[in-house]
C-alpha cells in the first residue's frame, strides 16, 4: 500500500501544501485542486491547535479521500502522527528525521517522508524506516 502511495507521490511529481486554510475555503480548496488535476495534497500542523488540524485531515478525507491522497505535513510528534492516522491521513511529512516517529509510523504502516538534508540525516532517516 505504501508503495501504491509513493509511486502515486512520484508520478504526480507534486504535493501541495496547505496551511492555515479552514472550514469551507478549505472544501473550496481542495475542490479547485482536484478539478486542476492535482491528486496529492498535505495538510500541515502548525497553526491551530493539533486536533483542530485533525479535525480539518479528518474531513478532507472524508470529502476528497476517494479522489485524492490526503496528508499531514509537519509531523514532528508521535502525537502528531497519531492524530494524523486517526483522522485517515495516507502518508505524513516532517522536516526532520526524528527517529521515533519515523519507527512509529513503519510501525503504523503509513508512508513517511522525512526531511534530511546531510549525509547523518539521510542515513538515520532510512535506517529509521523513512
Amino acid at each position: 500500500m505504501n508503495t501504491e502511495i509513493a509511486n502515486e507521490i512520484l508520478k504526480n511529481k507534486a504535493i501541495v501544501v496547505i496551511r492555515d486554510v479552514w472550514g469551507d475555503e478549505l472544501k473550496k480548496l481542495l475542490n479547485a485542486l482536484y478539478q486542476g488535476g492535482v491528486t496529492c495534497a498535505e495538510i500541515a500542523f502548525g497553526v491551530k491547535t493539533d486536533e483542530q488540524t485533525g479535525e480539518q485531515i479528518a474531513e478532507a478525507v472524508k470529502l476528497f479521500g476517494d479522489k485524492m491522497i490526503i496528508g499531514a505535513g509537519t509531523v514532528i510528534t508521535e502525537s502528531r502522527l497519531e492524530i494524523a492516522v486517526k483522522a485517515g491521513a495516507r502518508f505524513c511529512v516532517a522536516p526532520d528525521t526524528d527517529k521515533d516517529v519515523i519507527s512509529s509510523a513503519k510501525k503504523r504502516g503509513v508512508l513517511f517522508i522525512a526531511g534530511a538534508f546531510t549525509p547523518s540525516e539521510i542515513k538515520r532517516a532510512w535506517v529509521s524506516g523513512a
